[in-house]
């Protein structure tokens, strides 16, 4: 009897804040999920974000965080920001060492951001944007495997089409991604 067959480049990834918690995985492509839910508190507002947080926005995305016109809407915004940054930093495998300041994404107030990088369009890239409600955020990013970063070697091991053919990869990336599901715990922990 044939042992099943592997999909080629398996990977998942987490996230959690708040009350959500999210896992997203893909047989093809790198994925990368990240939940960025409001802070107790109140909204902190623009300047407060920008002086805690500065470089991991780029200088348009913080201009269109400032444009917002209250500071729960301007956390809001900033929320959506870093969850595509986060989503993509863990899809690639170095998470927050990523180089957020270098990734600008654009129409962050869309279900489908754009990612550019160093300038150019990351064309190869494709993210998931959901509203949680109250200000929290889901991104999915899901990506070519060659964009792989991994120190020790462990990640990249376990892909088996770390070089896929462009075509192969521009299906993958056209495929539309599944719906995210909600499950309470006590649906995943049964007695």
């Amino acid at each position: 009897r044939a042992a099943p067959r592997r999909p080629p480049n398996f990977n998942f990834n987490a996230s959690h804040d708040g009350p959500w918690v999210a896992v997203a995985t893909h047989s093809t492509l790198l994925v990368g999920v990240d939940v960025a839910a409001p802070r107790g508190g109140g909204p902190r507002g623009a300047a407060s974000l920008e002086a805690a947080l500065g470089p991991s926005l780029a200088p348009p995305e913080w201009a269109a965080v400032w444009a917002e016109p209250t500071p729960a809407a301007q956390d809001a915004l900033f929320r959506r920001f870093w969850a595509c940054k986060e989503a993509w930093g863990k899809a690639r495998g170095d998470g927050v060492t990523a180089g957020f300041g270098s990734a600008v994404f654009t129409r962050a107030d869309s279900p489908s951001p754009r990612l550019t990088l160093a300038g150019a369009p990351a064309a190869d890239w494709r993210f998931d944007l959901v509203d949680l409600g109250a200000g929290a955020a889901l991104a999915t990013a899901v990506g070519p495997p060659r964009a792989a970063v991994d120190a020790g070697g462990t990640f990249v091991a376990t892909l088996g089409a770390r070089d896929m053919a462009e075509s192969n990869l521009r299906d993958a990336l056209d495929a539309p991604l599944p719906p995210w599901v909600e499950v309470s715990v006590a649906e995943l922990v049964r007695e």
